[in-house]
């Protein structure tokens, strides 16, 4: 269905959107990296991560143009470093430019306390 119309079934930073399910207007669409469910609401299209509510985008259209820009900057630290990505050597340069673009695409995934926040700090711990 939603792997159909633009999401794949997997997609960095880990997480895979095979795993359909509905409940009470809540879709399950997959699960990120820690296994929590990644959800869309159905009235408002918000997708969040279930366990604490972190919003991840608001809508399926910002959550995948957020994976473009994700995987724009793993193309890019693999093209100056084939191990870049595998090793964890992202550059903050490259994370700073995925913040920006996801500040462009969606400034509501980067307030607060949300999916893509998290995913920058992990990125910046480890950043070159």
């Amino acid at each position: 269905m939603l792997c159909e119309l633009g999401l794949p079934e997997w997609a960095a930073p880990n997480i895979n959107f095979d795993m359909y399910d509905i409940h009470n207007g809540i879709l399950k669409i997959g699960e990120d990296r820690d296994d929590r469910d990644m959800l869309l609401n159905l009235n408002s299209l918000n997708i969040s991560i279930s366990d604490n509510q972190l919003l991840v985008n608001t809508s399926p259209h910002k959550l995948r143009e957020s994976l473009k820009l994700y995987a724009i900057m793993v193309e890019n630290a693999i093209a100056s470093d084939e191990e870049a990505f595998v090793e964890n050597r992202v550059s903050q340069q490259l994370v700073d430019e995925l913040k920006d673009g996801l500040k462009k695409l969606d400034p509501e995934c980067l307030s607060g306390k949300s999916f893509w926040i998290d995913e920058i700090k992990r990125l910046k711990k480890q950043a070159c």
